[in-house]
């Protein structure tokens, strides 16, 4: 073996065990305390008495996925539902690990894994190792991503077959019908399972391929076979939903229709304030992915100072740190475009070149579907998650090429240093949260919590199987998690509106808001047997009168 393929052997093996290191971290901070700080609320209940009918062989699979909120007047049964795909990844989970919520979240875990070394493979088409590593490693501790690492939410398996989809659509783009049969099927795949998804991808997708097809297979005018077996595999993948459509006359392809002509948004004033929004969040969504920094909810108001006075921006200065951060993420997506489209135009590199080309087509797509939807959440911009780390990649690659040697080096070396700080910094806030169970608990609950009420309620059940709880408005979301885990211990819980409506000799608890000066005497105006704290949430075995 001559000397020049011993060194690229010796750099292959860097480069794996670089990728390695980075996919182990990115896997133990998705993994850890992944069955105790699983996120568990009232959607996840839904989800899991679905799955786990069909797990215990209760009911047939479901033709029809999750449903979509804001769709459809009436209960869930009457909004939109996606393909049955995610309840099938679940459901397979159950059969093969058990029956338990943590096991139903296994496929959304190792998608969320997987989804690393494809993000990998996908960073190299358009930068060199130098660049893309960094940028993978940022990836493996975006807090943004760790967030939903920790749930089962249909979503959270987007990341990792966008990704599939647009590496497949890139080689079919580059070879057309010389494209190898596997990126064939797995663009198929990817097209299948993504629009089963998330009602954004169900438009999202499926126009990324028509305009593809409209835009760069011109010149491949033979390649319909391939486009056939693209289409095959699709509508294979989608067969429960289809059978479903035929079986109830559309019924749920109506609802779609109907919820697109009326979709509630959290804007008013027509189209310009979605516009608006529509920017905001785009470019709070591009700054929070990258950095951890910022609540999750697009409450920006840089657009609104721009369209008004100078008067108007100054009155909104309320937090200097939140308003320099509203420019400074302003600034980078600004950046981020523009470089995408200059660095697109004068790309020498055709497989580079096409696949700039398709991650516009995709912001522009994207940035299209949300404008009539006006959301109000960045969770609901998880497909975006690789935007601004290509926006970074090119404003790194410019700052280098702009001051060559080591100054250029320096400033993107600190730059790295200080978002992957902030997303850590991020990740540590939450996760002290949950160590020191000082989890705030209003809205959100995790499986650990959920479990520690159940045992507390039946340690304290007094050998009584069936016991009674009520609690304050705000908490009266978590009711349905712990009757549901105590299904599974063996206990019926039962919700009362009021003390009075349960025998005396029944076990009652109150799920209230934590209030240390009735800690220790009182909850509800009644006697205190037993309390359990989390953090702001008091469970309380009190003495009733009936």
């Amino acid at each position: 073996m001559n000397s020049e393929n011993v060194g690229n052997l010796s750099k292959k093996s860097t480069i794996m065990a670089v990728l390695f290191v980075i996919v182990v971290i990115g896997s133990c901070l998705r993994t850890y305390h992944f069955h105790d700080w699983l996120f568990f609320g009232s959607d996840q209940v839904t989800d899991a008495e679905r799955v786990g009918a069909v797990v215990r062989g209760e009911a047939p699979w479901p033709l029809l996925g999750p449903d979509m909120s804001h769709s459809g007047a009436g209960g869930r049964e009457a909004r939109f539902h996606l393909g049955p795909m995610y309840y099938w990844f679940e459901i397979a989970s159950g059969k093969l690990f058990g029956d338990y919520p943590d096991k139903y979240a296994y496929p959304d875990l190792l998608f969320s894994i997987f989804s690393i070394p494809l993000l990998f493979l996908f960073l190299r088409r358009l930068f060199r190792i130098g660049l893309a590593f960094p940028l993978l490693g940022l990836y493996s501790v975006s807090f943004y991503m760790l967030k939903f690492s920790h749930s089962a939410w249909n979503p959270n398996s987007i990341p990792f077959f966008v990704l599939l989809f647009l590496l497949s659509l890139h080689e079919f783009v580059q070879a057309g019908r010389m494209t190898r049969w596997s990126w064939v099927v797995a663009l198929g795949l990817s097209l299948g399972v993504g629009v089963q998804l998330h009602a954004i991808l169900l438009v999202l997708l499926p126009a990324m391929v028509f305009f593809s097809f409209l835009l760069f297979m011109r010149k491949q005018p033979f390649a319909w076979r391939k486009w056939l077996v693209i289409i095959g595999v699709a509508l294979v993948l989608n067969a429960g939903q289809i059978r479903s459509e035929f079986d109830t006359d559309f019924a749920n392809t109506k609802i779609f229709f109907g919820s697109v002509k009326s979709t509630p948004g959290n804007g008013s004033g027509g189209f310009p304030a979605k516009f608006r929004n529509d920017v905001n969040c785009h470019m709070q969504a591009n700054a929070h992915m990258i950095s951890g920094v910022g609540s999750d909810s697009c409450d920006f108001t840089i657009i609104k100072a721009i369209e008004k006075h100078s008067a108007y921006a100054i009155a909104t200065l309320h937090n200097p740190w939140f308003d320099l951060g509203q420019l400074v993420a302003a600034a980078f997506s600004l950046a981020g475009y523009g470089l995408l489209i200059v660095s697109f135009r004068k790309e020498k590199d055709d497989r580079k070149k096409h696949l700039m080309g398709l991650i516009h087509l995709y912001c522009v797509l994207s940035f299209l579907v949300l404008l009539p939807v006006d959301v109000g959440l960045l969770r609901y911009f998880v497909h975006t998650f690789f935007v601004p780390l290509v926006f970074f990649g090119l404003i790194a690659r410019f700052l280098m090429e702009r001051f060559p040697g080591k100054c250029g080096t320096a400033i993107v070396v600190a730059s790295f240093m200080i978002l992957t700080l902030s997303n850590i910094l991020s990740i540590r806030t939450i996760t002290r949260e949950y160590i020191t169970r000082e989890h705030p608990g209003d809205n959100t609950i995790i499986l650990g919590e959920v479990e520690g009420m159940a045992d507390f309620m039946i340690a304290n059940a007094g050998g009584e199987k069936r016991l009674f709880i009520y609690t304050d408005r705000r908490r009266s979301n978590f009711i349905r998690s712990l009757v549901f885990i105590g299904e599974k211990k063996g206990f019926h819980i039962v919700k009362v509106e009021e003390s009075k409506s349960v025998p005396a000799e029944r076990p009652l608890f109150y799920l209230s808001r934590y209030d240390a000066t009735v800690a220790g005497s009182a909850a509800d105006g009644h006697r205190i047997e037993a309390s359990r704290i989390i953090g702001n949430v008091g469970l309380y075995k009190i003495t009733h009168e009936p």
